[in-house]
This record gives C-alpha cells, structure tokens and sequence, in this order.
C-alpha cells in the first residue's frame, strides 16, 4: 500500500507551466509530449467511478495531437506508470478504461489486482512448460522405440 500519498493531492500541486529545474517529471515530459498529454487528460478523471475508456482517451489525444496508434499511447503510458511519480497513480480497469487513483487505498486495490494476474499467468506459463516437457519426454521414448 501507498502510505500517506493521495493522487488528488499531488495533481493538483503539480504546475503543468512550472519552470523548476529538471525533474524526473520534467524530463520525462520534455521528451515526451505524449506522456505530457495523457497525463493532461488523466488528471480529469481522479478514481475508477470518472475512468476514461481507452478508445475515448486515445480519440483524445489524436485530437491534441494528430495521429497517435494505440500502440504508442499505451507504450507512453507504461514508461509513465515506471518512471514518473505521477505516473506511478495511473491505473487501468479491467472493466475497461483509465483513471488517477484518488487516493492510496484506491491505488492498493489495484495493484493488488494486477499481482493476482501476474501471479496466475506465471502459473499458467509454469504449467505450459511443464506440460511441454512431458510431451517432448514423450515423443523421445516413440522416436527411441522406432529404431
């Protein structure tokens, strides 16, 4: 859990026109318009019942933009979730849409969702592997036998 912080908070301290000395938030927006951009539109919809649905905020950002592929929003969006501090509140529901985590509890829930996830599709790899090792074992005895 995310002690202590709230996503509204920050947000709203944060000066979109700042002339602070180079930040992590600085550079990363600097370079990147689109990060700039996503994180504009993110920071009106603050927690999952104001969630924006991928194709509207893509639908967006081509519109302040120009033509933007939803490869590229999405790529922005996790170099964002990694490496920027606000970027770090931005959440995707699996109902469909993104949206600024209100506060630390909201963030928790899902983070915690996506470790459930990453934790079964470990699973399942696991198993596939485990899986796919049995059958080569498998095909090696019918080769041997034929011989």
């Amino acid at each position: 859990m995310v002690e202590g912080r709230d996503a509204s908070t920050l947000l709203l301290r944060w000066d979109w026109g700042s002339s602070e000395p180079q930040s992590q938030k600085d550079q990363l927006l600097n370079t990147n318009p689109l990060a700039s951009q996503i994180l504009r539109i993110l920071s009106g919809h603050r927690g999952v019942d104001r969630r924006i649905s991928r194709s509207a905020l893509l639908e967006e950002l081509c519109q302040r933009m120009g033509q933007v592929s939803d490869r590229e929003m999405r790529v922005a969006i996790e170099k964002l979730r990694r490496g920027h501090a606000h970027g770090a509140w931005i959440c995707a529901d699996l109902r469909g849409g993104y949206f600024i985590a209100r506060d630390a509890a909201e963030i928790d829930v899902h983070l915690s969702s996506d470790e459930r996830r990453a934790q079964r599709l470990l699973e399942r790899v696991r198993l596939q592997r485990h899986t796919i090792s049995l059958q080569e074992s498998a095909q090696m005895d019918l080769l041997s036998d034929d011989e």
